[in-house]
């Protein structure tokens, strides 16, 4: 069976728990900060992208061409957030401070497809 893999855009701090968290359950996780955003997104072939609002919203432009699912860790929901949600194809918003199982159990329901990303956003 063929390991998925996960790009986490976040700050260095938080992307370290986010890869322990996500490498425990089996994933290959690459985390980089938003200066590495496009060049990891050209090298690493990632099944899911991992991405802390606003801190990587810098980038979002490059991850929607990707056409790559993304799930967003936000900081705060306001409306420039939910205008950036609508212009993903496929994406989930989850509130931080993270249910750490919760995020957990998600990502594994998004990778073996037992939960689909539909067209559009959905909050978690």
């Amino acid at each position: 069976m063929e390991t998925k893999r996960i790009l986490v855009i976040d700050e260095r701090r938080f992307s370290r728990i986010c890869s322990a968290l996500l490498s425990d359950e089996g994933y290959e996780v690459q985390c980089v900060t938003v200066s590495d955003a496009a060049r990891a997104m050209a090298s690493f072939q990632a099944d899911l992208i991992v991405a802390s609002y606003p801190y990587a919203a810098p980038v979002f432009d490059n991850v929607q061409k990707s056409n790559t699912p993304v799930f967003i860790l936000a900081d705060n929901f306001d409306e420039n957030l939910i205008g950036m949600l609508n212009d993903f194809a496929s994406s989930s918003c989850m509130v931080k401070p993270l249910d750490y199982t919760k995020f957990k159990s998600l990502v594994k329901d998004l990778m073996s497809s037992e939960l689909t990303m539909t067209e559009g956003y959905t909050i978690v």
